[in-house]
């Protein structure tokens, strides 16, 4: 791991050791992720690809996103990515 964050650096007193995990925490807590700060290493409340009930019905993502008519990437991003509670990421427009 680089302690002083300058990608320009290489002095090898500014490394230490560190797992690829640690590593990866220390990035999105300092708002260098893909997303800034609103990535995040916490596990989802669902398992990916765990089918999803929603109004007494439960079906995979793919046939959610089918019956919404949306992509099944979008729900991805908005329940495991956003963390958004199943009844706003099936009930919203789709992300444009």
């Amino acid at each position: 791991m680089h302690v002083c964050d300058n990608r320009r650096c290489v002095r090898f007193e500014h490394l230490r050791v560190g797992t690829n995990l640690e590593n990866m925490r220390d990035m999105y807590s300092k708002g260098r992720g893909r997303y800034g700060k609103s990535d995040t290493l916490e596990a989802p409340a669902i398992p990916i690809g765990a089918p999803i009930e929603f109004q007494g019905k439960r079906q995979a993502v793919s046939q959610w996103a089918k019956d919404l008519k949306i992509h099944r990437n979008t729900l991805y991003y908005r329940i495991w990515k956003l963390h958004w509670p199943i009844e706003k990421a099936l009930l919203l427009e789709p992300i444009r």
